[in-house]
């Protein structure tokens, strides 16, 4: 039985007034209580800091509370789902996974295990548990919701809306719902049923900013790049692994650059950077312009653009009055026809190929895997054995191995050379792009680089292809010299290359 008092603290803390609870509660730990009464204590307060954002205390006080009753359900709950808002994954399993052992019935321990398990991507057990809850309760929208996200998570977009369809049912303002919705038509390329949704939750909250941002993406794809580029600015406030770059100076909204300094920073990948840093030509009226990338591009960008200063993305200067991130240029500098104002190739190869190439054999390049830390390399990706076909089919045809990263190792043929060992930086591998006659490539920075550099290139895409390739096009206006062939089937490469080899007999012909 709690004490009088310790249940007063707990009315206090009911009704929000958290330091007249944290008082009691502080007054009674130095009093002689039950062991019943010491985890009440410790554990409110626990509750309390944790909705404080406290974590770090909140953490001690759970763990005090398990220290004198190690079977405690809902402490093991509390700080499993405290660990959860840290994405400490591991830990949070942990005593989640305690905590439904000791209350199998316990639906809300059930819930956060099943969003935990998909965080450390063990999908077959989160539907496992959503099976369960569904069987104990067939109407929860919390479950149907989470389910949803489950399935996003899988790819398995049809049953991601069929389950968001149905929270939307028991309730029309669930924005959270109609952004998934909307997410889900646009990984499958519906973007016109997916900005319906996006609007939909965006009339509830109109400062969503993960759907701001997904808006964006559907927006750029579909070719509004006007209205795309003034949302893409909520990139680095939706919940993603992008950051806005911080600068001891203004941030850069189109104001006149004359007898002005500015830093534009790289962003993203390394072919984000190849296809936006054409814009920096607009920047030609500054009295300096700095652009900031990671070492393997830097001597192809001061190669490229003598006008502007090319420096480390780590590199600290003094003189700078105005700083942007790379893809806020499109936003900042409004009406401007890039594709019309930029001529391509606007990457220049000022150094020789580091290898001779024999002038008369046809000569193709191709990368088959991007960076493994991208989220969609699984499906961009492809595996190598279709590339050792084409090598075989094609034997009076030179293929040359342009894979840096996850490389495997290449099977013997006199038609097939590995390139990695000299592949230090992309100066490099613009010299020897510019010595082929075809390109083949993932969507990775090969296909950026080629592009930017006008070769001739089949850019090979899966069937749910990224906004800057738009919905259908089979070719690319940021990349005239560009030919796509993408999947019709998800993972279907097969007929990907049944047409490239078409393509390919129809070149070498020519010649």
């Amino acid at each position: 039985m709690i004490k009088q008092i310790l249940q007063k603290a707990l009315q206090y803390q009911e009704k929000g007034d958290f330091s007249s609870a944290l008082e009691i509660y502080s007054q009674e730990l130095s009093k002689q209580n039950s062991k019943e009464e010491f985890v009440f204590i410790f554990g409110n307060s626990a509750n309390i800091n944790f909705l404080q954002s406290n974590y770090k205390k909140a953490k001690e006080l759970y763990k005090q509370a398990l220290q004198i009753d190690k079977n405690n359900q809902l402490i093991h709950f509390n700080l499993g789902v405290l660990y959860l808002k840290l994405e400490e994954f591991a830990n949070s399993k942990t005593h989640l996974e305690y905590s439904n052992k000791l209350n199998p019935k316990h639906y809300a321990t059930k819930l956060n295990l099943a969003i935990c398990y998909k965080n450390l991507k063990l999908y077959e057990k989160a539907f496992s548990l959503y099976a369960d809850m569904i069987t104990s309760n067939q109407n929860d929208i919390d479950t149907f919701y989470n389910l949803g996200n489950l399935y996003i998570s899988v790819e398995k977009y049809d049953f991601a809306v069929k389950y968001y369809m149905k929270v939307i049912k028991q309730d029309q303002n669930y924005y959270k719902a109609l952004y998934g919705i909307g997410l889900a038509y646009h990984k499958i390329l519906k973007n016109k049923k997916a900005l319906t949704y996006f609007d939909r939750a965006l009339s509830i909250k109109p400062d969503y900013k993960d759907c701001l941002f997904a808006k964006s993406l559907a927006l750029l794809q579909t070719g509004n790049y006007k209205d795309g580029w003034e949302l893409y600015k909520y990139r680095f406030d939706a919940k993603n692994p992008l950051k806005k770059p911080s600068y001891n100076s203004r941030y850069y909204e189109g104001e006149k650059l004359e007898g002005k300094t500015i830093l534009v920073q790289g962003e993203q990948g390394f072919g984000d950077n190849i296809q936006f840093c054409r814009f920096l030509h607009y920047l030609k009226s500054a009295k300096k312009v700095y652009f900031a990338v990671r070492e393997p591009l830097k001597k192809l960008m001061d190669e490229s653009f003598p006008f502007v200063e090319i420096c480390g993305d780590k590199d600290v200067l003094y003189d700078v009055d105005y700083y942007i991130s790379l893809i806020d240029l499109p936003r900042v500098l409004g009406d401007v026809d890039v594709f019309e104002d930029i001529k391509i190739p606007y990457i220049k190869r000022r150094q020789k190929a580091p290898i001779i190439f024999d002038k008369k054999r046809f000569k193709i390049g191709f990368c088959w895997s991007g960076n493994s830390d991208h989220l969609n390399n699984k499906n961009r990706s492809i595996p190598f054995g279709y590339f050792e076909k084409l090598v075989d089919k094609f034997d009076n045809i030179y293929f040359y191995s342009l894979q840096k990263d996850n490389f495997i190792e290449l099977p013997k043929r006199d038609n097939l050379i590995d390139l990695r060992d000299v592949l230090d930086d992309f100066s490099i591998t613009a010299s020897i792009v510019k010595e082929l006659d075809l390109v083949l490539s993932i969507d990775s920075s090969l296909s950026h680089l080629s592009g930017a550099l006008s070769k001739n290139t089949y850019l090979l895409l899966p069937r749910y292809r990224e906004w800057r390739w738009l919905e259908k096009a089979k070719t690319s206006k940021w990349y005239p010299s560009i030919k796509i062939i993408n999947q019709h089937i998800q993972n279907d490469w097969g007929k990907v290359f049944e047409k490239l080899e078409d393509e390919i007999c129809k070149m070498i012909t020519k010649i």
